[in-house]
């Protein structure tokens, strides 16, 4: 019972479990971050002793952010093969880069199914391993310890910036600044052919998303499917209407979004692109929406 809770605010519980185990603590950068729910070590024999090898941070929906002393960091397997399926996202490795403290790392993603969503990813930061699971694109991080308080000199992140949704290789839409449901911010990308896109503020429950875009619909839920955004494959809960489609896409980590992909009837096929693009490349579109900016 190292870490005191979540009453305490997170520099003391930081220091409370790094100074116990000698190793840092790992969190989520950002200003709009919510503090873990709690803080544990493990302890392993070490040469004889039992001492403490690793601390980690524990996140809603699973999340979780470690730091391993004296751990080898996974690496990819060499051959050519391995090398193509990686870039090509449908290997077991995905190649990334982990921010820590503001500096970038290279890292290691790794799937559960060759092409599936990353499930974790690992990088080597002054001779320890920092690893995150539960998040598909590596967040940024910061390192507390037990000498300093890790709001001393430090600039704090930045908020996730404005993002317009779009279709890989799509037409353009029309796109608006709009308030889902009439609660939640949400930029909305609107295609002539029925689809609509939307990237709704925050993190939003995949019923409370639909019900978001859907109002006064009864929904139910459909099977498990893939969203590619940005080129990463995401793993998005599907939910029906009468006549409509919504993939629900957590944006868990630095972004804090939930993308939404509304489209007419029941699609079957591969995983649908999308891209989340600054609004000056979408050029004449978003000045045409009013705002977005």
């Amino acid at each position: 019972m190292l870490d005191p809770g979540p009453s305490v605010p997170l520099d003391e519980r930081a220091r409370a479990v790094a100074g116990a185990t000698g190793l840092a603590v790992a969190v989520l950068d950002g200003a709009d971050v919510e503090a873990p729910l709690r803080i544990d070590a493990t302890a392993e024999p070490v040469d004889g002793d039992r001492r403490y090898t690793a601390t980690t941070a524990h996140y809603p929906d699973g999340v979780t952010l470690s730091v391993r002393a004296h751990a080898p960091c996974p690496v990819p397997a060499g051959d050519r093969a391995e090398e193509r399926r990686a870039a090509d996202g449908a290997g077991l490795f995905a190649a990334g880069a982990l921010v820590v403290d503001g500096t970038a790392y290279p890292a290691t993603g790794c799937r559960a199914v060759p092409g599936g969503p990353v499930k974790g990813w690992t990088a080597r930061v002054d001779g320890q391993t920092v690893t995150v699971r539960g998040v598909p694109d590596p967040p940024a991080v910061r390192l507390l310890h037990a000498h300093a308080s890790p709001g001393a000199d430090r600039t704090v992140s930045p908020g996730p910036a404005v993002r317009v949704p779009l279709l890989d290789g799509g037409y353009e839409p029309r796109v608006e600044l709009v308030t889902a449901d009439s609660t939640v911010p949400a930029v909305r990308s609107t295609y002539e052919d029925g689809t609509v896109l939307w990237l709704l503020a925050g993190r939003v429950d995949p019923h409370a998303a639909a019900r978001s875009v859907f109002p006064g619909e009864p929904t139910t839920p459909g099977p498990e499917v893939f969203v590619r955004v940005d080129g990463c494959t995401r793993t998005a809960r599907q939910l029906r209407t009468a006549g409509a489609s919504a993939r629900v896409v957590d944006l868990w980590g630095a972004r804090s979004r939930t993308l939404v992909l509304v489209t007419p009837g029941r699609p079957q096929g591969p995983a649908p692109r999308v891209v989340l693009a600054q609004p000056s490349s979408v050029g004449a579109v978003a000045c045409a929406a009013g705002g977005v900016r």
